[in-house]
């Protein structure tokens, strides 16, 4: 039996009036001094954007979801032992088979450029929301073993802000329609969008991809969009200053603004402040 949690999966929140869906994203970044061979700066320069495979992301914990046993076994008739072994392909299945691309909602969130700007030795990359869109729903995947199919991802994401609570959400019936093999197209699921509580500063916006990109997701945990364009960069006031000069060259090149950030001193609140570069 062949089971893929995302075999189809068609989200709508179209009908939810508390979401909120930014104009803007912004994705906090920071040279990885460890990986000589990745540079996201490279990446921006190249209009590139690396999506991470699920069991990647900093927060393991992700898919704060729970289970009813009673209703499992009503509706499948399997025993404890079944139960384990088709869980822990159902979980599988979600680090493996599905990944997950994080944005911030504004350029001056303290927590992200403290911990993913390393402390604003980093930068911030604004992007329009509908350049992502786009540039998600025009990514194309190699399908099966030939390479020389490509499918387009369409509509196989979904994104939200993320919910920040230390309650689980019930996917009971998404693990049941799972074991069916039912084409999930109408449900939605919901864990990819809870994060606990302590992550709440962040104030993140999330899009969530599923099952078809185990192909090119298997040796690199992730896989690149490409042709999203930045709308503007911020750098961090303690970048190094190579990398200053490097995102001052793309922004110049790409004739987009760019900032200067740092804490703002001279007030009792956590604030940032941006100075705009002249590179006319």
């Amino acid at each position: 039996m062949e089971n893929n949690c995302f075999n189809s999966p068609k989200f709508d929140f179209d009908d939810d009036d508390t979401l909120i869906f930014p104009s803007e994203l912004f994705k906090y970044e920071c040279e990885n001094e460890t990986n000589k061979d990745y540079s996201s700066i490279e990446e921006l320069n190249n209009n590139e954007l690396w999506v991470s495979q699920q069991n990647s992301q900093n927060d393991p914990v992700s898919f704060p979801f729970s289970l009813n046993k009673q209703k499992i076994n009503e509706k499948l008739n399997l025993n404890d032992e079944d139960l384990e072994h088709y869980l822990s392909t159902f979980l599988n299945n979600l680090d493996y088979g599905s990944a997950v691309l994080s944005f911030g909602t504004s350029w001056d969130n303290q927590t992200l450029w403290s911990y993913y700007s390393k402390g604003f030795q980093g930068y911030v990359i604004e992007y329009k929301k509908e350049d992502v869109d786009y540039a998600l729903s025009h990514y194309s995947f190699k399908t099966g073993n030939n390479s020389d199919v490509k499918e387009k991802l369409c509509d196989n994401f979904a994104s939200e802000s993320v919910t920040y609570s230390d309650e689980k959400t019930d996917e009971t019936d998404f693990f049941i329609n799972w074991f069916k093999g039912l084409r999930q197209e109408t449900y939605q699921f919901a864990s990819p969008f809870m994060k606990q509580s302590f992550w709440e500063k962040e104030k993140e916006y999330r899009y969530s991809l599923g099952k078809p990109f185990e192909v090119e997701m298997e040796e690199n945990s992730g896989f690149k969009i490409n042709n999203l364009s930045p709308a503007s960069i911020y750098i961090g006031f303690k970048c190094k200053e190579e990398e200053e000069k490097r995102l001052l060259q793309i922004a110049k090149e790409k004739k987009i603004p760019c900032f200067r950030c740092r804490p703002k001193f001279f007030t009792s609140e956590n604030l940032v402040e941006k100075i705009k570069y002249n590179i006319d």
